[in-house]
């Protein structure tokens, strides 16, 4: 070779090196993050932990690419964009740490359900890296034949790999490489050598044949191909060398290897011993449509629920028993108006359904009650697109109030007593006034039943009283009386006192020390101490009697009167 033509060589290798836009990774950066992210369909999906970590020498090349949806950043200062700044595929450099402030407000959006990649490579425009096989491929845009497609790109390296026209060796990588193609361009398959015996001729499968026949041949066993329908047919009885079709549709057809020119070919870095240096990070995407409450049990804003009510939410799909969290207002129940409930979750139809049931139950009587969910996501992470909230009403009757002990017609100031029992769940008030005026009632035993006595009774006045409790369902009431208020009559210790037709009644169920016969109230003090003869004499004195069984025998028998021994505590124990 003369000087005049090594020169020519120099000068052509010189302006290809030029123009290959020769570049190494910078070794020591890496991308740090999270490796998937999921989000509802139509969302914004924040990416928002995507770094790029090391010290690099000048500004980094970055690109982002996604088969589906749309990529943005909300900070691009400083950056400088090769195409749009918004969109499925981003190309930009800048310093380090202008990128890495954009990186941080990155976010993904999908308006349908599905799944995606994004890929993140330090690489330059046009350059795409395939992690699957860790190989780097670039659509070079120059026109020319197979023959001078197939020279440069062996003279090609990216990130310290070299390069040759690509080879296809599966569905995954023909739809990476073919998806990212700008135009029909040239790959490194050729029958040149026996028509009909495709084989890879470039790259580390040189001399693998993948494809046997013309286009009603059939794939060598175990390779890959993906031939246009009626290809490879040779037309021109000299088209020995492959293609990628135009459009992206990852389709394969036969041309002549001279004289045909293609406004392009692939080249492919990468073969064992011998890959780029690339710094690259997969990202999983996945959209979904949120979770929502297909149905609840009982229905939003329905009344009269038991209060022992069960609560069950059924969601549209399975949901992460984890993120799940209720609350429910007001936080009173039962008897408690200070403890908040605890609603105790149980999942069943593959966690799609869950029945809810109050720990510290019941709800109260006719209350209102809210729920509402503070946290639910399904498997994928993806919470409710709205807020869910609920209400219901419990049933509720007043409680009932029974008079089980009427006081007498005719009673003494202050000396109205009565029982009556209360039945009913929960808290209650006492409510109205009794017999109106100043008169009120004191509770002697507030264990049902209830024994009260009327006090600040007016002498000569005739009263019908009203009581009455009430609890959130409403107020419920008994009437006593009526009765009129006499004077007590006076008494002296000369006058002997006896009891005519007593009455008998029963008054162990009060739980109280009363005679079994006799109805008269205090007439044991109005029998004076020492000794006295009771005769049938003597006049009635109505109330309650509160002396044993045998004085009120001998009060009721005069013929029987006897001695007693002691008088103390108000009580009559010595008599004549």
């Amino acid at each position: 070779m003369n000087l005049r033509k090594l020169l020519t060589v120099i000068i052509f290798i010189a302006s290809l090196l030029v123009t290959s836009n020769y570049v190494y990774a910078e070794p020591d950066l890496s991308l740090e993050g999270s490796n998937s992210f999921s989000g509802a369909v139509g969302a914004s999906v924040a990416i928002d932990d995507l770094q790029i970590t090391g010290t690099p020498d000048g500004p980094v090349p970055v690109k982002l690419l996604v088969t589906n949806g749309t990529l943005q950043m909300s900070v691009i200062t400083g950056l400088t964009f090769t195409g749009p700044s918004t969109g499925s595929e981003l190309y930009f450099e800048g310093d380090f740490a202008d990128v890495n402030t954009a990186l941080a407000t990155l976010s993904y959006t999908r308006g349908s359900e599905g799944t995606d990649t994004l890929e993140v490579s330090l690489v330059e425009p046009g350059e795409v890296f395939f992690s699957d096989n860790g190989h780097l491929y670039e659509y070079i845009s120059d026109s020319g034949d197979w023959n001078s497609a197939k020279t440069k790109a062996e003279l090609l390296s990216r990130y310290g790999a070299t390069g040759y026209l690509a080879t296809i060796t599966s569905a995954n990588e023909n739809a990476f490489v073919t998806d990212r193609l700008a135009g029909a361009g040239w790959m490194g398959a050729s029958d040149v050598a026996f028509e009909g015996d495709w084989k890879w001729v470039t790259g580390p499968e040189t001399g693998e044949s993948f494809w046997s026949g013309d286009e009603n041949g059939s794939a060598v066993p175990g390779q890959y191909e993906n031939w246009n329908e009626g290809e490879p047919n040779d037309s021109s009885s000299n088209e020995d060398c492959g293609q990628f079709l135009a459009g992206g549709t990852g389709r394969w057809n036969d041309l002549p290897c001279s004289g045909s020119s293609l406004n392009g070919y692939v080249a492919e870095f990468g073969s064992t011993g011998n890959l780029p240096t690339v710094v690259a990070k997969d990202i999983s995407l996945l959209t979904n449509n949120p979770p929502v409450v297909d149905a609840v049990t009982p229905l939003d804003e329905s009344t009269d629920q038991s209060i022992d009510l069960e609560i069950v939410l059924e969601f549209s799909e399975a949901i992460d028993t984890n993120t799940f969290a209720v609350e429910i207002s007001p936080c009173h129940f039962g008897n408690s108006s200070e403890e908040c409930a605890d609603l105790i979750p149980t999942w069943s139809n593959g966690d799609q359904t869950v029945n809810l049931n109050i720990a510290n139950g019941p709800y109260k009587e006719n209350s209102t009650y809210t729920l509402s969910l503070t946290t639910v996501q399904d498997s994928n992470g993806i919470g409710l697109e709205e807020e869910f909230e609920m209400s219901f009403s419990t049933e509720g009757d007043p409680y009932t109030i029974t008079e089980i002990e009427a006081i007498p017609e005719i009673i003494y100031e202050n000396e109205a007593t009565y029982f009556f029992t209360i039945s009913g769940v929960g808290e209650y008030t006492y409510v109205s006034e009794l017999c109106g005026g100043n008169s009120i009632a004191e509770i002697i035993d507030d264990v049902n039943p209830k024994e009260f006595r009327i006090t600040n009774l007016t002498v000569g006045e005739t009263y019908e009283c009203e009581f009455g409790v009430q609890n959130l369902a409403g107020t419920s009431t008994v009437n006593v009386g009526p009765f009129t208020v006499k004077k007590r009559p006076t008494t002296s210790s000369s006058v002997s006192y006896s009891c005519k037709d007593p009455q008998a009644r029963n008054y162990s169920q009060f739980g109280r020390h009363k005679s079994s016969l006799c109805m008269y109230d205090e007439l044991t003090s109005l029998i004076p101490t020492g000794n006295q003869k009771l005769s049938e004499s003597s006049p009635v004195i109505p109330g309650t009697c509160q002396v044993d069984n045998i004085l009120t025998q001998n009060l009721k028998t005069p013929s029987q009167n006897g001695v007693f021994n002691a008088y103390t505590g108000g009580i009559v124990t010595e008599a004549k």
